[in-house]
């Protein structure tokens, strides 16, 4: 059975973010990895899937999900942050053996505390999310327990140009572990504009393995507003096919 691959939110596309250069506030969208800075204290952000996707497909079986993914990102002072996500509205549509079924609703909530942690390099950023995903959403769409993720992202500046990153994350739920892993390599293309590519690999514990690639695209249209585009495609067997999405970020001082 394919399984979608997801972040350490364990949302279902959390799909590593593209680095924060210039004056770039540093969203965690969008990629498999975060960014390694976070908002200041009297500040909050605001990110959006408008919508995300993923699609799996699988003998006979598929199903696409099309999650409207927000995250509320308040900054606390001391270089951390508390982070509210969920989809604040999901679609599902899913095939088996020729009969379809459709489901609707909002997802579950996770709750997250994200902290800045200090390298003594300005090349090198380094940022730890921890935080509990809760079964509150729509009884088609749940995961019907909590979840308990804890993540490090680490991402080094080559030059003005270029940067490299690494993400690693720690799943447990419903007495499984889990863990990703998720190399990144980051470039400006332009003063506003940014891509990255990616690969992810996801293991848990009781399920197969799963393997994604690809990258995306930030565009920072105003100094506190980014617009991203996003696509994974599955490498592996067991992995989605595609999954991706459209987002827009909001910075608030």
């Amino acid at each position: 059975m394919k399984k979608a691959v997801r972040g350490a939110s364990g949302l279902a596309l959390c799909v590593a973010a593209a680095p924060a250069f210039a004056d770039d506030p540093g969203f965690d969208r969008p990629g498999i990895s975060i960014a390694t800075t976070v908002i200041p204290r009297g500040a909050f952000a605001i990110e959006l899937g408008v919508p995300d996707f993923s699609h799996v497909s699988d003998r006979g079986s598929s199903s696409t999900s099309y999650p409207l993914d927000a995250n509320l990102r308040i900054g606390l002072g001391g270089d951390v942050e508390l982070q509210l996500a969920a989809p604040v509205f999901n679609y599902e549509e899913s095939t088996d053996n020729g009969a379809s079924r459709h489901a609707t609703g909002v997802g579950d909530l996770t709750l997250s505390v994200k902290v800045a942690l200090p390298t003594g390099s300005e090349r090198l950023g380094w940022a730890a999310l921890a935080g509990v995903t809760f079964a509150t959403g729509a009884s088609a769409l749940t995961a019907g327990t909590e979840q308990f993720h804890l993540a490090n992202a680490l991402s080094y500046d080559l030059n003005d140009t270029y940067s490299l990153g690494f993400y690693v994350a720690l799943n447990y739920s419903d007495g499984r572990l889990g863990y990703r892993v998720s190399p990144n390599f980051n470039l400006a293309l332009t003063q506003d504009l940014s891509g990255y590519v990616e690969v992810g690999y996801d293991h848990a514990q009781g399920e197969s393995d799963a393997t994604v690639a690809g990258g995306g695209l930030a565009w920072m249209i105003r100094k506190n507003i980014q617009l991203d585009a996003s696509l994974d495609a599955g490498v592996s067997r067991h992995a989605p096919d595609l999954q991706g999405g459209i987002g827009i970020s909001i910075y608030f001082e």
